[in-house]
């Protein structure tokens, strides 16, 4: 549920296209492909705030020197995230 690659019968896992969203451009639309499940508690806030697999959000610079990202949800909603958070999600840009 998470979007973590499921090996094929022989074993071997394709190559995840997406990017951290950490480094998606300021302005650019993109589309959760995966969140890391290792923090429990980061999960929770991702789906209190309904950011899962396939949510589309726009991510925006946040504040000068907090390592933050301002991120838009399509369909309403904003949140500003540190670069713990960002790092844990992969995004595949929109056109």
């Amino acid at each position: 549920p998470h979007g973590d690659p499921i090996p094929q019968a022989d074993g071997t896992i394709n190559k995840l296209e997406a990017i951290r969203l950490t480094d998606l451009a300021a302005g650019k639309q993109a589309r959760v492909e995966r969140i890391s499940d290792a923090d429990a508690e980061l999960l929770q806030y991702f789906a209190e705030h309904e950011v899962r697999v396939g949510t589309i959000l726009e991510g925006r610079p946040g504040a000068p020197y907090s390592e933050a990202m301002e991120i838009t949800l399509k369909g309403g909603g904003t949140l500003s995230l540190g670069r713990a958070a960002t790092n844990a999600v992969w995004v595949l840009s929109t056109p």
